[in-house]
Order: C-alpha cells, then structure tokens, then sequence
C-alpha cells in the first residue's frame, strides 16, 4: 500500500488503471518513493510493447481518467523485455522500489533541493 498525502492506494489498482492501454503496454509496476511533502509519491514503471512508441505525457493523459490522489507523479517507460522479475518470473517490486528512489532523486522533481520543513510566517504587529 501506498500512501501519498494521508490517502491510502493499492498498487493493483493503478496498475490495472494504465494496463487498459493493453496496445501499448506490456507490464507495469507502481511502487512509492519517499516524498518531502506527501511523504510517498506514486512512481510508475511501464514497460511498453515491442515496435509501439509510448512517452511518459500518453500515460499522463491517461491517468486524468483516474482519482487525482491515485495519479502517479512520475512515469518511466522501460523497453521492452526491461523490467526486473524475480526468480518466479513476476515483477520484482523490492527492485522496482530502489529504481524508483534513483529516478526520484535524480529527477527534476527533487531539483529545488530537499523541503527542510514546514515553512512559517511571522506576524509583524505595529504599534
């Protein structure tokens, strides 16, 4: 279970939401990374069919078919044949999950630099 901003997403669902473009996806996996704000955000890992063209802004387009707290923050189209699989040949999440904390990190969404707390304001009384 994921939880970004105190909601509570299951995995499979969102799964399910981007595998209905079954013409283009193969797989998909969606994991959470540690997030400064919503304290996890919803990464999505989609392994796109051979000889079809996916981009991270398709799938975007089509999660706005989803809740908005369900939405993932950031979409890495895999190759085909890409996605890590455990020795039961099923998607290896533990792998998914460190793949996600790099892509993350590295990501233009962490390029502001880490949110060091809430921010305050001071009230400025005058006599």
């Amino acid at each position: 279970m994921i939880k970004p901003a105190g909601y509570q997403v299951f995995p499979g669902d969102v799964e399910s939401a981007l595998c209905a473009l079954d013409a283009k996806v193969a797989s998909c996996g969606v994991v959470g990374a540690p997030h400064q704000v919503r304290t996890e955000a919803i990464v999505a890992f989609v392994e796109r069919r051979p000889d079809v063209e996916l981009t991270a802004a398709e799938l975007k387009q089509h999660a706005r078919s989803m809740a908005s707290f369900m939405r993932p923050l950031h979409f890495v189209v895999m190759e085909p044949g890409q996605m890590p699989l455990n020795r039961a040949a099923k998607i290896d999440y533990v792998r998914l999950h460190q793949l996600a904390i790099e892509e993350w990190s590295a990501s233009a969404h962490s390029a502001s630099g880490p949110v060091e707390g809430p921010r305050r304001c001071r009230a400025v009384f005058m006599p």
